[in-house]
């Protein structure tokens, strides 16, 4: 369980419970349901006292954010405060400032949980997107000036938001698609001037955007299958969105490495 500070959320496994309540919820649960199942896939964590009073504080709080405490979640919340059940692995560090900024912390909260909480908040579906290409595939993309370029996908970038392609970019920009496997084989891929974190020339990244009206649909279409990358799709990859590609395509071929 990783912390970095004092607040409520400045704690990795608060930050989940807060993030997949929201999720749950954008689903379309309701507070009951959501609560039940947080309950049912965190069980191992609830038997563990450190964990167990992460998990009711930050549920609680969240719930109170959005417009949706339940009494048995703020009643649970309000026993980890007053028992000082929380403050055990904080006294255990031996730092008295910090248990005296999360005391704060915990009577801040137990004072909003007993306030009128907030108007239910809509709270948006999470877009997950989960791209239909393979290791191998080439995709042809249509830019705008009427001209194809060409992905080779070499593997996949995957979280919490869905997976992503990772790609090369192929070293072609024209009207007329190739669709003959050798040429697309034989086809380089585009290095750019620029460098990763560890000084490499950049040749790699993954496309993905975060809400569905970005998708690129019907400028996006399959071409080829079990096409042999060229690349380690481990290797140090940035982050193109799908909205940005039209104007990134040309400049991306501008600061390509002169072969």
């Amino acid at each position: 369980m990783g912390t970095f500070g004092t607040a409520i959320f400045s704690d990795d496994f608060a930050c989940d419970i807060r993030d997949e309540f929201k999720e749950l919820i954008g689903e379309g649960m309701r507070s009951e349901e959501a609560t039940k199942s947080l309950i049912e896939t965190n069980a191992e964590a609830l038997s563990i006292d450190d964990e167990a009073s992460v998990f009711w504080l930050s549920l609680a709080s969240v719930q109170w954010q959005t417009g949706r405490l339940l009494e048995e979640v703020k009643q649970k919340a309000i026993e980890v405060i007053d028992t000082d059940a929380d403050l055990k692995r904080w006294e255990l560090e031996g730092d008295e400032k910090l248990v005296a900024k999360r005391k704060k912390e915990l009577i801040k909260l137990k004072e909003k949980l007993l306030s009128q909480q907030p108007q239910q908040k809509k709270i948006a579906k999470v877009y997950r997107e989960f791209t239909p290409f393979e290791i191998g595939d080439v995709f042809s993309y249509s830019h705008s000036s009427g001209k194809f370029a060409l992905f080779r996908v070499i593997g996949h970038y995957e979280d919490n938001g869905g997976r992503k392609p990772i790609c090369e970019l192929l070293d072609f920009f024209n009207t007329t698609i190739p669709t003959d496997k050798e040429s697309l084989e034989k086809m380089a891929f585009i290095t750019l001037q620029q460098k990763d974190f560890l000084g490499r020339n950049k040749s790699t990244f993954f496309l993905g955007d975060v809400k569905q009206k970005y998708e690129p649909k019907d400028k996006v279409k399959l071409i080829a299958q079990n096409i042999k990358v060229m690349q380690d799709a481990k290797r140090p990859s940035y982050h193109i969105f799908w909205r940005d590609l039209d104007e990134s395509i040309p400049e991306l071929f501008a600061s390509k490495i002169s072969s």
